[in-house]
């Protein structure tokens, strides 16, 4: 399987769903990054995008706004390391599905009402983690920086994101290549 939205599936039941589903893949890393800080980055992450990142059974928090990064420096080791990413949507989807539905079979009760003179005015969102999911080397300056301004600190003027190095081919099973998310 490869990451897609849950709005592409055939199976209405993925199509329409609203909540939270929970991505888990395995990665080696060959590779020491000879002291770099690592971070992995999970590309898009729809439709809410929020996600609750574990790595090795450690929880590292929740990212919900681009680049959806989170820094794995201290919890990624070198051979297999397992990922976990909860990723949750909102009901737009499911109210659309449900719309469809005779009312003793929806899944949600609403006043909301997303067709007009029986044409769709709603239009699906897309849902889940989409990628690519990529590890990468960053500067832990710039992400003190972005919070610094964040938080209304004084801090020196932000002088653009710094470049970061792709380290997918120290990797021989990279978290967006061939080992599949298993998707629950």
């Amino acid at each position: 399987d490869t990451l897609a939205s849950w709005t592409d599936h055939s199976d209405p039941g993925i199509k329409y769903y609203s909540g939270k589903a929970v991505y888990r893949t395995t990665f080696k890393l060959d590779h020491d990054p000879a002291g770099k800080p690592l971070a992995i980055e999970f590309g898009q992450v729809k439709d809410v995008g929020i996600a609750k990142v574990k790595l090795n059974g450690t929880d590292l928090g929740v990212v919900w706004r681009p680049p959806f990064r989170v820094d794995v420096t201290e919890t990624v080791k070198l051979g297999e390391n397992e990922l976990e990413v909860m990723v949750v949507n909102s009901w737009h989807n499911r109210v659309m599905g449900d719309d469809a539905l005779p009312e003793n079979k929806r899944f949600t009760r609403t006043n909301i009402r997303v067709t007009k003179k029986g044409k769709f005015q709603w239009k699906l969102e897309e849902s889940g983690l989409l990628g690519p999911v990529r590890i990468k080397t960053h500067t832990r300056k710039v992400v003190a920086s972005m919070l610094a301004l964040l938080n209304g600190w004084a801090a020196e003027p932000a002088t653009g994101r710094q470049a970061t190095t792709d380290l997918a081919s120290s990797f021989t099973n990279p978290p967006d290549a061939a080992k599949p998310w298993v998707f629950w």
